[in-house]
């Protein structure tokens, strides 16, 4: 059918999808015990809600177990359950992993922690972050520098490790990095080269502790992980204090595009020093806004000549890069090219076929998996 004239096709107002919670743990129940949807590794205890209060005014509390001595746990947070990942002595490590793997594309898993307290003031190791595409929960890797992390080298791995400095006024740094192959048991975190690929983001000292001695005032960092369309992002708050989040990195992760399965956890070692790791929550939650219109080029909301020729105009004239490519790709091949804007300007004048699922008329999720980036809408949203 002839479109007469200028074709111009309004996007129907449609909200985003909201998030869906997949699991959000306080860890208010054991999750060491059988059947609790979680998998204890190792050194990792559980600290109940109903602990007694820690006796802050014992000065030999870390003499020379801390105050989360697994055999008589007591608590700085009264009517808070957590988990102690590693207690603070030499060459301890600990993991907690989800027993059941999950789709990791198009979520954000965040995670509350801290690395605090040790006897003198003496700094720590590190904990990380690990997403593994195993079926099911790994061993733990390594007590030392590794922190703990997998070692299974086998399976797709990403690890997001905090590594504060063994001394005081030594920088604190944040380790990412991802391999196909996964990593070897070893005291370290390949960042580069291949086939592992990651980066180091530089942090102020004493940021993820302070090496202040027990009992040390509470720190807990907030770090926020989403991971898209091939592409992961990290980003960094306090949970106390007002400062604003800050990104750690966006990189390209071709090994999870474009969807990925695995389980996720928490790993921590001590290696020689002495400091309590402690995880106080984690969340799962897909992603919102991953919504799009099929031919809108230009994300404006509607549809028309000028979304034609924007693909060709970013193509051949080096103009503005299409906010959304999945938006862009009209014919959903997986790819930019001439012939995207060739099928928008013939479904809009001369009564070609419409560009594919979610279609131009709503927005609606791609069903088709490809290696374009990550999708920024604003009309869904």
């Amino acid at each position: 059918m002839l479109r007469p004239g200028i074709a111009v096709v309004t996007v129907l107002a449609s909200s985003s999808v909201p998030a869906e919670v997949v699991f959000d743990e306080r860890f208010e129940q054991d999750p060491c015990a059988p059947s609790s949807g979680w998998v204890c590794r190792e050194d990792a205890v559980w600290v109940a809600p109903g602990a007694p209060p820690c006796p802050t005014d014992d000065p030999a509390l870390f003499t020379p177990w801390s105050s989360f001595d697994p055999l008589g746990p007591c608590t700085l947070y009264p009517g808070r359950g957590y988990v102690l990942v590693t207690p603070s002595l030499p060459q301890m490590g600990g993991a907690i992993y989800r027993a059941e793997p999950v789709s990791l594309d198009g979520v954000r898993l965040t995670a509350e922690f801290e690395l605090r307290d040790g006897p003198a003031g003496e700094q720590g190791d590190g904990l990380a972050i690990v997403i593994i595409g195993s079926p099911e929960p790994p061993e733990l890797g390594w007590r030392g520098g590794g922190l703990g992390a997998t070692g299974l080298g086998e399976h797709p791995t990403f690890i997001c490790a905090f590594r504060n400095g063994p001394r005081p006024g030594d920088p604190d740094d944040i380790l990412y990095s991802w391999s196909e192959i996964g990593f070897p048991a070893a005291g370290w975190i390949p960042t580069q080269p291949d086939p592992f690929e990651g980066g180091i983001h530089d942090l102020t000292p004493g940021m993820l502790n302070s090496g202040m001695p027990h009992p040390a005032p509470p720190n807990r960092l907030v770090v926020e992980l989403e991971i898209a369309g091939g592409r992961a992002a990290g980003y960094l708050s306090r949970a106390d204090s007002s400062e604003e989040r800050q990104p750690i990195f966006s990189r390209e992760i071709g090994v999870f595009a474009p969807l990925f399965h695995g389980v996720v956890g928490i790993t921590a070692a001590t290696g020689l020093s002495y400091q309590n790791h402690v995880l106080h929550r984690m969340r799962l939650e897909t992603l919102p806004g991953l919504r799009f219109v099929r031919g809108d080029t230009d994300a404006s909301g509607e549809i028309d000549i000028s979304d034609g020729i924007h693909v060709w105009g970013w193509l051949f004239l080096f103009q503005a890069e299409p906010p959304c490519h999945d938006a862009a790709d009209s014919d959903d091949n997986g790819q930019l090219n001439i012939t995207d804007g060739v099928r928008i300007l013939n479904w809009l004048f001369l009564g070609g076929p419409a560009p594919p699922a979610p279609g131009p008329l709503a927005c609606g999720t791609d069903p088709t998996a490809d290696d374009l980036p990550q999708c920024v809408y604003r009309p869904c949203e």
